[in-house]
C-alpha cells in the first residue's frame, strides 16, 4: 500500500471520528438550544408561578372584601371647629367617605370614589393643609388678612368636587381624568379638577355623548369606558378640534 493510501486513510478515520466538525458549530448549536430550552422552561415556570400569585391575592382581596364590606363615614368634617372653619367642615361632610375598617382613626383607611379610584382621606388632607399654608403665606406676603376668604375658597372648591363626584351624569372615567389632571405632586386641585369634569360632561353632551374632549392634559372619551389619551396625540389622530 502506496504512503499516500495509507495517509487518505488514516485522515478519513480521524474526520469520521471528529464528525469533522472543525469550529465547534454543532456543538454551539446544541449548546444554545439546549439553553433556549432551559430558558423557555423557565419563563414557563416563571409566568405559572406570577399568575398562581395574582389569583391567590385576588382571591385574599375578594375574601377581605366579603368580610370587611364598605361602611359608610359620616362627620369626616366635625373635628373642624375652629372659628372660620365652617365652609370647609361642611365640604368634608358632603363627601361621600367609606371604609372596610369600621372606627379606624388611620386616614389611609377612609377614602372616597373618584370613578373606579380610591381617593383616601390622607390625600385630601395633605392637599387642604397645604392649600391653607398658602393662604397664610399669602395673607403674610401682602400684609393682608384674606385667611378666611382663602379658607372659604378652598371649602367651597372641596365642596364642589364632592358635587361631582356624586353626579351620576358625570362618567367615571371623567372624574379620574379629571382628578390626575389636578394633582401635581401630593396637591389636589379640588376646584379645577371639579371644573373640568363638568366641562367634559356639558360638552359631550353637545357632541351627542361622542367622541373625545380635551382637559388639561388629556383626551377623555365622551362614552363610559374607553383610554384616555395625550392631547397632542388625540390631536394628531384628528380625535380633537
Amino acid at each position: 500500500m502506496s504512503r499516500l493510501a495509507i495517509t487518505t486513510i488514516v485522515f478519513s478515520l480521524f474526520l469520521t471520528s471528529c464528525s469533522w466538525d472543525p469550529n465547534g458549530a454543532k456543538a454551539q448549536e446544541k449548546w444554545l438550544s439546549q439553553k433556549n430550552e432551559e430558558k423557555q422552561a423557565y419563563d414557563k415556570q416563571v409566568e405559572e408561578s406570577q399568575k398562581s400569585r395574582l389569583q391567590i391575592q385576588r382571591e385574599e382581596k375578594s375574601q377581605f372584601e366579603v368580610s370587611h364590606p364598605e361602611v359608610i363615614v359620616d362627620g369626616v368634617g366635625n373635628e373642624l371647629t375652629s372659628k372660620g372653619a365652617e365652609s370647609l367642615r361642611d365640604a368634608y361632610n358632603s363627601i361621600p367617605f367609606v371604609t372596610r375598617y369600621p372606627g379606624t382613626t388611620d386616614p389611609n383607611k377612609v377614602y372616597t370614589y373618584v370613578g373606579d379610584y380610591k381617593l383616601n382621606l390622607q390625600l385630601v388632607n395633605t392637599s387642604v393643609l397645604s392649600q391653607i399654608a398658602d393662604c397664610k403665606r399669602i395673607s403674610a406676603y401682602a400684609d393682608v388678612d384674606i385667611n378666611r376668604t382663602c379658607f372659604n375658597q378652598i371649602g367651597n372648591d372641596l365642596s364642589l368636587f364632592a358635587s361631582v363626584i356624586k353626579d351620576k351624569n358625570i362618567t367615571g372615567i371623567a372624574k379620574k381624568a379629571a382628578l390626575r389632571d389636578s394633582t401635581y405632586g401630593t396637591k389636589i386641585d379640588f376646584g379645577h379638577a371639579a371644573r373640568l369634569a363638568k366641562m367634559h360632561a356639558t360638552l359631550c353632551q353637545k357632541q351627542g355623548g361622542k367622541g373625545f374632549v380635551k382637559m388639561s392634559t388629556v383626551a377623555v372619551p365622551c362614552g363610559s369606558s374607553g383610554d384616555v389619551i395625550n392631547y397632542r396625540s388625540a390631536g394628531k389622530m384628528g380625535l380633537i378640534n
